[in-house]
């Protein structure tokens, strides 16, 4: 999960308006509960936008209290519940459990499994449209967006949470997903879907097929 520079799951959003985190002090009041309820909490105090995986919002998780960067939060915040925190810059997070971690419930493991398996043919169809354009390309920007599908797997709705630093470019990319259809998502499926496109890091290799066979 997270590698390459595209990363696509189906997650609940905690969106709070983001601003710039520093390393300084935050006074945090989240009471014990579940981890849903209490992310929330944290993106109102911070400022951050969480983003947590359907599975695990009902973890127990236990208080935090006091003043702490937001970093240390986090770590406080997870502490026990076996959960790893992603930061994306210094307005973004996301919540997710290391390769290798049982499903937190086993009746839902067959459903939760076509949800993902649904969400990878998505992030390849998304990717490839991206892809075709020079200017919407992957690996050199920064984008959260929401995507909601219909039964038929046609886009409902699209909102894009940031901006690319490009409005051309943003107006680009929300023309090219509006333009997609998927093949139908499975029942109840948790929606909104949240696409994070993050920039690559120093040395990475952006995988655009279709662009690199055509550029010369």
């Amino acid at each position: 999960m997270l590698t390459g520079c595209l990363s696509l799951l189906a997650l609940s959003p905690c969106w709070q308006p983001a601003q710039a985190q520093g390393p300084e002090q935050i006074p945090f009041r989240i009471d014990a509960g579940t981890l849903g309820p209490a992310l929330h909490a944290y993106g109102r105090a911070t400022g951050i936008a969480v983003m947590l995986d359907d599975r695990y919002s009902d973890q127990p998780v236990r208080e935090v209290a006091g003043s702490y960067t937001a970093s240390v939060a986090m770590q406080r915040l997870l502490s026990g519940t076996g959960l790893l925190a992603r930061f994306i810059g210094g307005d973004a997070v996301i919540v997710y459990a290391p390769q290798g971690t049982s499903e937190p419930s086993a009746a839902r493991s067959s459903a939760q499994a076509s949800y993902g398996d649904y969400v990878a043919r998505l992030q390849t169809e998304v990717t490839q449209v991206l892809c075709r354009q020079q200017q919407t390309r992957p690996g050199r920007y920064r984008l959260a967006l929401q995507m909601r599908l219909d039964g038929m797997g046609q886009v409902a709705g699209l909102r894009l949470l940031d901006s690319t630093g490009e409005a051309a470019r943003d107006q680009a990319v929300d023309a090219a997903l509006r333009a997609l259809r998927f093949a139908p998502p499975p029942p109840a499926m948790p929606q909104p879907v949240l696409l994070l496109l993050v920039p690559d890091g120093p040395g990475a290799v952006t995988r655009c097929p279709s662009l690199l066979r055509t550029e010369h």
